[in-house]
């Protein structure tokens, strides 16, 4: 979670809330609705490899003499990462499917959901322990331009009890809108499990309490890290500047991510991805240590891919006002094709079709 910066302001009215809650509730149920239970199903996308099945045979190839029949060069499947014509399909293990899901540079279009209970302690409420229900929504939607991916990821936020210091002092909570920010990364994962991806980071002051309303910030972005087989790993940094500027005060952070997962078989997967800030003002790190661990299920109806899992992060002391000791985090995690690159999947069936046909008799 990042920091905001609090003020002393007056309150927004709860219309205003109330309005927001339910504008955003419903955009983020309908995006859920629809990735789940859309018309592309996870089974006709990419249909999971049978060892024993016998290969299918074409009927030209049937009609054709076994002296003009030639060997048929297989083509490849397209997982996305480097390809440069990749269709964002879904793969069809499941564990390569999470394996995939843990590499935030691979194209393929998900709704992460967040729902995160955090303990607060400091010296403005010693012995108190204060706590908040956030939830979050970070989809990731991926456009191949040229050899690589552009992917826009924002992150919205619904606060339930955010704890604060009012101008008396004393912690008070808010509900309401969040801070929101968006990153914008463009970059790819190697053919060697390199990823390394750069873009820009930026925030907005969203909150629909002013006393937890975050500056204007924008910053560069950048990601590197490896994937490849049942093991991700790597981190994304930006580097902020916030606005207006205050004379006297820098308002330059460091937020980062860390991310990591391995696969332990039968659709698990040990995992994690907490945020660290440095403020550069207070000289403060606040540095989670992270562990975790998500199962893949298909819904057997639909053939729909869904990720869920638990995470859990600890905070070490720090002299803080206020700050988070530990943070516990539900992930759930629907996902299905890019439906902006059909054209291009059907482009593929053609030529893997026309690559299968019979040569020609003269």
């Amino acid at each position: 979670m990042r920091n905001d910066t609090m003020r002393n302001n007056p309150p927004v009215p709860p219309e205003t809330c109330v309005h927001g809650l339910i504008c955003v509730t419903s955009a983020v149920v309908g995006i859920a609705a629809w990735s789940l239970f859309g018309s592309v199903g996870f089974a006709q996308t990419q249909p999971e490899a049978n060892p024993d099945a016998p290969a299918p045979i074409m009927t030209a190839e049937r009609a054709a003499p076994p002296s003009t029949a030639r060997r048929r060069k297989a083509i490849p499947p397209t997982t996305g990462e480097h390809h440069p014509h990749a269709t964002g399909e879904v793969p069809g293990s499941k564990d390569a499917l999470m394996a995939k899901l843990a590499n935030p540079s691979a194209p393929l279009l998900n709704f992460r959901s967040f729902m995160d209970v955090v303990a607060y302690r400091g010296t403005a409420a010693p012995g108190t322990a204060k706590y908040s229900f956030d939830m979050l929504t970070q989809p990731a939607f991926p456009f191949f331009v040229g050899p690589a991916q552009l992917i826009f990821r924002p992150t919205i936020v619904l606060q339930f009890g955010q704890p604060y210091i009012d101008s008396s002092g004393s912690v008070q909570k808010a509900t309401g809108i969040g801070n929101w920010n968006l990153d914008t990364l463009y970059g790819k994962t190697f053919k060697n499990g390199l990823m390394a991806m750069g873009g820009v980071s930026a925030q907005f002051p969203s909150a629909t309490t002013r006393e937890v309303r975050q500056d204007w910030g924008v910053g560069p972005e950048a990601l590197l890290g490896y994937a490849k087989g049942n093991v991700v790993f790597g981190m994304i940094v930006s580097y902020n500047w916030k606005f207006p500027q205050v004379s006297g005060l820098k308002k330059q952070t460091v937020f980062a991510q860390y991310f990591y997962g391995i696969n332990l078989g039968n659709a698990w997967q040990l995992t994690a991805c907490p945020v660290w800030s440095y403020d550069r003002d207070r000289k403060q790190l606040t540095f989670p240590i992270g562990l975790g661990i998500n199962k893949m299920v298909v819904f057997p109806r639909r053939n729909k891919p869904l990720q869920v899992g638990v995470e859990l992060w600890g905070y070490p002391a720090q002299d803080d006002t206020l700050g988070p000791v530990w943070q516990l985090r539900v992930v759930i995690i629907p996902m299905t094709t890019l439906p902006w690159q059909k054209k291009k999947q059907r482009e593929m069936a053609a030529a893997a079709s026309a690559a299968m046909r019979p040569p020609p008799r003269f």
